[in-house]
């Protein structure tokens, strides 16, 4: 089971997406040891052929496609139900996280 399920509500974000996904693909926690959720709310853009094939590359990333719900609510839940980690974290299509941060949270999670 993953220490980390980072769960990521996404809509249409064409290249801004880009730097998430290669900060996280490059974290120091292993990939073994996280788990990362992407919820697809009806992007028309690309995107959701992009995050297929990102998650056929990759064991620990999963996607899940639903309608456009309008808002970031229901992809935030979904990933929630999705979730098997032991902690959740939410990140946005436009974030961008340094290479140890979910090692560094999670060590502050479990110490606290």
């Amino acid at each position: 089971m993953p220490k980390v399920s980072v769960i990521v509500p996404v809509y249409n974000p064409g290249k801004y997406i880009d730097e998430l996904i290669e900060s996280l693909l490059g974290q120091t926690l292993p990939a073994e040891e996280l788990e990362l959720v992407f919820v697809d709310d009806g992007s028309t853009d690309g995107t959701p052929a992009r995050l297929d094939e990102l998650a056929a590359a990759h064991r620990h990333v999963r996607v899940q496609h639903i309608a456009n719900s309008g808002w970031p609510g229901k992809p935030r839940n979904l990933g929630i139900d999705m979730a098997t980690g032991d902690y959740v974290f939410f990140a946005d299509n436009d974030d961008w996280l340094e290479r140890d941060a979910l090692e560094r949270l999670h060590a502050t999670a479990v110490q606290d």
